[in-house]
């Protein structure tokens, strides 16, 4: 009898063991996020993208103030300039569109429009 009762308990552990196994697939294969079976957590996954790195000019921008600074263009075809800002953290200033698309067609780098309109 106790043999008959413990063949029970290990089928039904056997069953609910293959049930979690497949449910844990089944929800890890969902997109945009990775299952930890450890941690019992779902983790998002990082979105992946191909940086292009801003392409120095020969051009300069002259600010106000008389500074000149280097003009870099993006890969969508946006001008800018880098000024230190208190903090000493580099920002970018974009330049005015006609000028961005001026330099773009000079320099053969696509000015690409915005998508909102």
């Amino acid at each position: 009898m106790k043999k008959i009762i413990l063949l029970i308990a290990l089928v039904v552990v056997a069953i609910s063991v293959n049930a979690q196994t497949n449910n844990i697939s089944t929800l890890s294969s969902t997109g945009g996020y990775e299952y930890t079976p450890n941690t019992k957590t779902y983790v998002a996954k990082k979105a992946t993208r191909n940086k292009v790195e801003p392409i120095k000019t020969e051009y300069k921008y002259q600010d106000r103030k008389g500074v000149e600074h280097d003009i870099y263009i993006s890969s969508r075809g946006r001008c800018f300039y880098y000024v230190t800002n208190k903090d000493g953290e580099q920002d970018k200033r974009y330049l005015p569109k006609e000028l961005s698309k001026e330099i773009a067609s000079k320099v053969g780098v696509e000015y690409k429009e915005d998508k909102k309109s």
